[in-house]
């Protein structure tokens, strides 16, 4: 059938570059893999052609999808699904990764541009650097691919039509050659979907693209990597892959807190970091990129930590591929408020996943035999993966590459001879990965929960849940038969309880770091150096402890004596002493050990062994009394206590970082910024830090109820401790200001709310106009309206405000409707406020029973309405026998309609039904306010990082064209 303009050539040339790219993309994966085994030049002037198509290829899709979006072809799927005509062009353009062939596409867009750099390097690690890459887009475009195969659905065509779609074939409308134009179909294809009101801000226009550059460039390390073991040139790939590695860290760091900044714009994300599992997987590969970035410095200068190189290089691509698995499977939908829905890929993105899994983890076991052994069990399990066993299959298959790793580490990788010594810098920055790994770790286990509950769906894990169940009854047990590990609670408050602790170990690292000297630092020189650094810190953070986060009570739960919580808070306090003696004296320790009994001893490590595990056994248990510490507590108090116990070490630790990281910068680099991008990326970093500390431990809610009205009674989910209603025109107290709501003004689809606040001079005098605040409402018809605050920003706080509930009517619009009466028991001299006017209830007038037997009985009210104007107006009815006749008064210009009804002879009271008019009732909000006082430390902190970074990445290439001159001129 010929479709009447539905223009589906467009569509054709865009999947024809899909495959395009697809094909070319396998051609200079193979092409690139045989100039690196046989290293002719034939093979390279093939790859780089066929390199040339596929980077042709996607800039084709790109374009092609850009050009339908702006043009509004609306019979195209990802066009009517992602626009529509009202957006502006800067959303229209955010539409092409807004979705998740679009975010693909995106991802593979700065592969292109990766690759296309590296061929023009042109050095020796071109060809298979390129050729992992060219694998990696090889997958990319396959989900991109749109194709099926028998019943399995490889890729989501981008510019599949609707009609089209699984769901529409054979549906009548399909069947019109003019359904385009047809009066039954044409109402549908006039306009988009539209983009998600959440999305509709200018953080999408540029967060997506900065963080996508990010998950791009770790690939670049990992292809690195890759390339080396494929080579068994260990060494030969540190120097180019470093500073990509850094680029890498800067990049997807920035576009994490990009992210960060558009969460605390966005009411509904919940704060600029509020572990959200798809912000976790964004951040967990970043921590390894960042310890994988230090532990090639390490191997670069002291050639050290060799295998942890590849190790982190590796896994922070695989976290990479891990999270677009927990983001585009579907599997976060009920945890996460920005996942994407499952479309039916999630098949394929764990065979994606597990074919870069595989292929590292048979490159890293090094043995021929163990790969061999490993590649036939995971040839099995691709069988059973694919008979549609995909859970059971893929949780096996990981557990096996779990242990052929450790297998091939402790057995066959290569290793260095000697061990870093304990004061070496070397070792502390170890330390700092090390610590980097354990933090991630920690966030992605739990941020894994949804996929591990569903592992433990598996009957044969069941069974074995039901048996440890029946033979040591737990909580933890029960968890695993119910399959729901999920700790529940308060999820921000679950993650800081884990991560202050880590947060404080790295400040640390990074405080003393910069004075060891690399392989070994004298004890007298580091202590002068960092001596009164610490001390400044300490006087800071034991100040925070009594001034700030101790000025409190904390309230014991039921049935808890005080003697359990201070046993508790005591044997805490003194381990937490013990801890740091047997860190202080570990070196004693060492020395004295290797005097009687030898370094190369089974006792001398059987010592070390012990000492190691006592500091941690030290550690697990004062971890133990603080946690039983705050289960004595009630829920609110034990959070308390926990921001109570670790902030202020945090705030020693971050102090500490900032300050011995600033003399280093002054003292020892004499104020080189070009050379200081360490020490400045670590200000930045301490800084961050720093800034989310303060502004989340002490943020206040300001917006406690003090009108008239119970909140609760307007919705039982509405607290007065946290909300504030506010009438048009009044204006009421809140925290060290006084607010008054103003109006409301309409601006397309949003509906803003003005707020103004007022303030006393030094809290005497008259109210003093501040500033106004809109916080506002934007409108969307087909996927619910959504609240966005407004902010104030001030060099040492901001005050951010949010609308709960709201009128979200036209104030242009005059409604001239009235609103449903409300009766009102009043005698005399009682008072009826309104939100238009006042009525006081002056005086009862009755009248003479008239020639008819009626008698008419009124009541006088004095009404001021809102200039304070006074009006009169007298309701009255008529007795009419036994019968009460209401006789309706109206006044127009007031907006008001009085109906007397019923009246109690015995205490001389009356019923009456009091409307307003809608055009002259005044308007009522309900609003929060929350004051973040040192969030400006934080962005701060965000910018310095950056930039210190960047400093380190430019000082790396150009230390490295030195050397390059220098090897060139020494070969001349």
């Amino acid at each position: 059938m010929n479709y009447i303009n539905e223009e589906a050539g467009y569509g054709i040339a865009g999947h024809l570059f899909v495959i395009i790219a697809f094909v070319s993309a396998l051609a200079a994966g193979i092409s690139y893999f045989f100039a690196a085994q046989t290293e002719e030049l034939s093979w390279k002037r093939m790859a780089r052609i066929a390199l040339g198509v596929h980077v042709a290829s996607v800039w084709g899709i790109f374009l092609m999808l850009l050009y339908l979006l702006i043009a509004h072809k609306f019979q195209y799927q990802y066009v009517w699904q992602h626009s529509s005509k009202t957006m502006d062009m800067q959303y229209i353009l955010a539409c092409l990764w807004e979705g998740q062939e679009g975010s693909t596409l995106l991802w593979m867009l700065w592969h292109t541009v990766i690759a296309t750099i590296l061929m023009f390097k042109r050095g020796k690690w071109e060809a298979p650097v390129i050729a992992v890459i060219m694998l990696v887009q090889f997958f990319l475009s396959m989900m991109l691919l749109g194709i099926y195969i028998g019943d399995t659905h490889i890729g989501s065509n981008p510019f599949l039509l609707v009609r089209e779609l699984p769901q529409n074939l054979n549906l009548p409308w399909t069947k019109l050659p003019d359904y385009l134009t047809n009066a039954r179909s044409a109402g549908f294809f006039a306009d988009g979907r539209g983009l998600n009101p959440l999305l509709q801000n200018y953080w999408m226009t540029i967060h997506p693209p900065i963080l996508f550059l990010g998950f791009a460039l770790t690939v670049v390390p990992f292809a690195f990597a890759i390339s080396a073991l494929w080579r068994k040139d260990y060494t030969g790939w540190q120097k180019p892959a470093l500073v990509w590695t850094f680029t890498g860290i800067a990049v997807l760091g920035i576009g994490i807190l990009m992210g960060g900044a558009w969460a605390y714009e966005a009411l509904s994300f919940g704060g600029f970091w509020a572990w959200d599992p798809v912000e976790n997987a964004s951040l967990v590969p970043w921590l390894t990129l960042v310890g994988a970035g230090h532990v090639m410095l390490i191997y670069r200068i002291k050639g050290r930590s060799l295998y942890t190189t590849f190790f982190l290089s590796i896994i922070s691509f695989i976290l990479i591929l891990y999270s677009t698995f927990l983001t585009k499977s579907g599997i976060l939908g009920e945890t996460s408020v920005h996942a994407f829905t499952d479309m039916g890929m999630s098949g394929q993105l764990m065979l994606y996943l597990a074919a870069f899994v595989y292929l590292a983890v048979m490159l890293l076991s090094v043995d021929l035999w163990l790969r061999w052994g490993y590649t036939i069990i995971t040839l099995i399990i691709l069988v059973a993966f694919i008979s549609g066993n995909h859970t059971a299959s893929m949780a096996y298959f990981m557990l096996v590459s779990v242990a052929v790793t450790i297998i091939g580490y402790v057995k066959f990788f290569p290793k260095e001879k000697n061990e870093e010594a304990l004061w070496s810098r070397e070792f502390w920055m170890f330390s700092g990965a090390v610590v980097f790994l354990i933090a991630g770790f920690q966030i992605i286990f739990f941020t894994s929960i949804p996929v591990i509950n569903k592992f433990l769906h598996i009957e044969s894990v069941h069974n074995f849940a039901l048996w440890l169940d029946s033979v040591s009854s737990s909580e933890f047990s029960r968890k695993l038969v119910a399959a729901n590990l999920a700790p529940g609670g308060d999820m921000v408050y679950f993650y800081n309880k884990w991560q202050f602790p880590l947060a404080v170990i790295i400040c640390l690292l990074v405080g003393f770091g910069q004075y060891f000297k690399y392989k070994k630092t004298p004890m007298r020189e580091f202590v002068l150096r960092t001596v009164w650094t610490f001390i400044a810190s300490l006087i800071i953070g034991i100040s925070a402890a009594v001034l700030i986060y101790f000025n409190r009570r904390f309230v014991l739960a039921d049935q808890v004596t005080q003697p359990a919580y201070a046993s508790a808070l005591f044997w805490g306090s003194f381990l937490v002493i013990v801890s740091l003696l047997l860190i202080i004296f570990s070196g004693a320790y060492n020395r004295m050990t290797k005097k009687w009994v030898g370094e190369t001893s089974f006792a001398y490590t059987l010592f070390i062994s012990g000492y190691v595990l006592g500091i941690l056994f030290a550690g697990y248990k004062v971890y133990s009394c603080f946690d039983a510490a705050t289960s004595y507590l009630t829920p609110e108090s034990s959070k308390a206590f926990v921001i109570a116990v670790w902030a202020p070490v945090l705030l020693f630790a971050a102090t500490f970082a900032i300050l011995s990281n600033a003399d280093y910068l002054l003292s020892v680099m004499r104020g080189k910024i070009k050379s200081a991008g360490a020490s400045i990326a670590h200000i930045g970093f301490a800084l961050l830090l720093l800034g989310a500390l303060i502004s989340t431990s002490r943020k206040q809610v300001i917006s406690q109820n003090t009108s008239r009205n119970d909140l609760t009674k307007i919705d039982s989910s509405f607290s007065n401790e946290n909300n504030i209603l506010i009438t048009q025109g009044d204006t009421l107290p809140m925290g060290d200001y006084y607010v008054t709501y103003s109006g409301k003004e309409k601006d397309g689809i949003y509906v803003r709310y003005n707020v103004d606040y007022f303030e006393r001079e030094n809290g005497k005098g008259p109210l003093k106009y501040s500033f106004r605040l809109k916080p506002f409402i934007q409108l969307n018809q087909r996927m619910g309206n959504a609240a966005e605050p407004d902010t104030r920003h001030y060099l040492h706080k901001d005050v951010y405000t949010h609308i709960i509930q709201a009128d979200l009517g036209d104030p242009a619009q005059q409604s001239e409707e009235w609103l449903t009466p409300k009766n009102n028991h009043i005698k005399r001299g009682d008072t009826i406020a309104l939100s238009s006017a006042m009525l006081v209830f002056d005086s009862v007038m009755t009248s003479g029973v008239q020639p008819n037997g009626d008698i008419s009985v009124g009541a006088k009210f004095s009404v001021y309405d809102q200039e304070f104007e006074k009006h009169t107006m007298i309701a009255s009815f008529t007795l009419r026998g036994n019968q009460i006749i209401p006789n309706e008064e109206r006044n127009d210009s007031l907006g008001l309609k009085l109906s007397l009804w019923k009246v109690y002879p015995a205490d001389g009271s009356f019923d009456m039904y009091v409307s307003e008019k809608k055009s002259k009732r005044r308007e009522s909000i309900v609003m929060q306010a929350v004051v973040f006082p040192g969030i400006n430390i934080l962005w701060l902190g965000c910018i310095i990082m950056f930039i210190g970074t960047v400093l380190a990445v430019l000082a790396r290439v150009k230390q490295n064209r030195k050397k390059t001159g220098n090897e060139t001129a020494e070969n001349v």
